[in-house]
C-alpha cells in the first residue's frame, strides 16, 4: 500500500506541475501534496473505523498531510492528520441524519470540496460520500437525500478518483464524469 500512496503521490504531483504551467489569467493559489506531518501518532485514527479504511488512512498520512487544490474546479481538500483526527473537537459533525428517513450513518469529515460540501468515510462501510450542504445541529449532520452521493468504495479509490478530476481539469476533458 505504501508503494501505491508513493506512486499516486508521485503521478499527481506531476499532473500539478502540469497545472502550474498553465495561464489562467490570474494568479494560481498554492496546489499542494502537504508533506508528512512528523507529529503522526497513527494510533489516534479513530479505531471504530472498518480495519481495512483506518489501515489506508494511516499510510495515506504517512506519506502526506493531506492536500490543497484551490483552484481544482471549486477547490478540492484533505484535511492535515490533526485536523482529521481532532475534527470532533472542531465541532465537525460525526453522525449523519438523512431528513425523511430513519437513515443515520457514524461519519468521519475528512476534506471538503470548497463549495461547502464535506468528504465523509461512512463509518460503517468504509464507502467514501460526498454531503453537499446540510445543516449541523448538536455534531449531527442533517441532509436530504439529494445531498448525499457515495463517490467511492474506499478512500484508496476515492484518491484515484481526485486523480482522475486533477487530470481532467488540467487537459480540460469537459466529457469527464467529475466527484462534484
Amino acid at each position: 500500500m505504501d508503494t501505491d500512496i508513493n506512486n499516486w503521490i508521485e503521478e499527481t504531483e506531476s499532473i500539478l506541475t502540469e497545472l502550474r504551467q498553465i495561464d489562467f489569467g490570474y494568479p494560481l493559489g498554492e496546489n499542494v501534496i502537504r508533506p508528512p506531518s512528523p507529529s503522526l501518532e497513527p494510533e489516534r485514527v479513530r479505531s471504530g473505523l472498518p480495519p481495512h479504511i483506518r489501515h489506508q488512512l494511516i499510510k495515506f498520512y504517512k506519506c502526506s498531510d493531506g492536500l490543497s487544490w484551490p483552484d481544482v474546479r471549486n477547490g478540492l481538500f484533505i484535511e492535515s492528520f490533526d485536523r482529521l483526527v481532532t475534527a470532533g473537537e472542531r465541532g465537525e459533525p460525526d453522525e449523519l441524519f438523512v431528513r425523511g428517513s430513519t437513515e443515520r450513518r457514524g461519519i468521519i469529515v475528512f476534506g471538503t470540496d470548497g463549495g461547502g460540501g464535506r468528504f465523509c468515510i461512512d463509518q460503517t462501510t468504509g464507502r467514501i460520500l460526498h454531503v453537499a450542504g446540510g445543516e449541523v445541529l448538536e455534531k449531527r449532520l442533517e441532509v436530504d437525500s439529494g445531498q448525499v452521493s457515495g463517490v467511492a468504495d474506499d478512500f484508496v479509490g476515492f484518491l484515484v478518483r481526485l486523480q482522475g478530476d486533477l487530470r481532467a481539469f488540467v487537459e480540460d476533458d469537459r466529457e469527464h464524469q467529475f466527484l462534484v
